[in-house]
């Protein structure tokens, strides 16, 4: 089964990571956050979901 990135069940896992009080702003090892991989990839509805919950 392909899932598309970006799509809805990632787009849930966001969500859910939010609503359970996930950094948003945890940078993987090469220092990137969150809403710049959203960015780089034009993930539309992650980036608007990270932005309201405090992204940079």
């Amino acid at each position: 089964m392909l899932v598309e990135r970006g799509g809805k069940k990632h787009q849930e896992i966001v969500k859910l990571l939010i609503e359970h009080k996930a950094n948003v702003n945890l940078a993987d090892y090469d220092g990137v956050t969150p809403l710049e991989h959203a960015k780089k990839h034009g993930y539309k509805e992650m980036m608007e979901m990270l932005t309201q919950a405090g992204g940079k």
